[in-house]
């Protein structure tokens, strides 16, 4: 899914998992297949900065808490580039893979997160505050503001790249919505394997607009099962070979 400047998809193995629009919002949907692990991609084709803040089933990939965008912690990623997000942040050099799992087996479930938001997947784009003036009659004092902080974390590099040049210090119904029943055939995300991925505390970072987002994502997600009830084109008549 794409937003201007921004984009935001699931992927497994290797490649971006189609999306089913809804047609009652912004919100598109994918097919998740219990046992498989996932990643977020992140992409950020603007000239600046941007922090993103995702989330999972109502909860912070990168702390593991209910989400309030306003003070929620953060990926930086450097101008014209992506970032692959691979898991549940453990600290700043592993992850818990992202892996679709049956309800009971949820993370958001075992933290005791509100259910209603199992099934989404979100992330809320903000661009970088560009810097202040600096006062030039006399000696020079660096116009700072006070608002805006978040724990930030940017790729750590493996070789030289753009994003590493940060210096560092239910099925959709009608109406659109979806609810956990632990008699249909709904799914989590879970808490995977762990495995490497490095992360480093970006340098300081300033939001635009500290409490609104420049762009917001939501993708949903369920199992092939539960989408079969949702029409897709004409319905095959009896004994029609195509």
């Amino acid at each position: 899914m794409r937003k201007g400047d921004f984009a935001f998809c699931v992927v497994v193995d290797g490649n971006i998992l189609p999306e089913r629009p809804d047609a009652r919002s912004d919100r598109t949907w994918v097919v998740a297949e219990k046992g498989k692990e996932f990643s977020l991609l992140l992409v950020n084709a603007s000239r600046g900065r941007v922090a993103v803040v995702p989330e999972i089933d109502g909860v912070s990939a990168i702390h593991g808490r209910p989400v309030t965008v306003e003070d929620a912690p953060s990926y930086v990623i450097a101008p014209r580039s992506r970032f692959l997000v691979p898991g549940w942040r453990i600290d700043a050099h592993s992850v818990a893979t992202f892996l679709f799992g049956a309800a009971p087996d949820g993370y958001a479930r075992a933290l005791g997160a509100p259910r209603g938001h199992v099934g989404f997947i979100t992330a809320a784009f903000f661009r970088e505050k560009p810097p202040e003036p600096v006062v030039d009659d006399g000696p020079r004092y660096s116009i700072r503001s006070s608002g805006g902080r978040d724990v930030l974390f940017q790729s750590a590099p493996r070789r030289p790249a753009v994003h590493d040049a940060v210096s560092a210090p239910a099925p959709p119904t009608a109406t659109g919505s979806r609810a956990v029943d632990e008699g249909t055939d709904n799914v989590a995300v879970a808490f995977g394997r762990r495995a490497r991925h490095q992360v480093r505390t970006a340098s300081r970072f300033v939001r635009a607009n500290a409490g609104v987002p420049d762009a917001e994502f939501s993708i949903g997600y369920d199992t092939a099962r539960a989408f079969q009830g949702i029409p897709e084109g004409c319905p095959i008549p009896p004994g029609w070979s195509g």
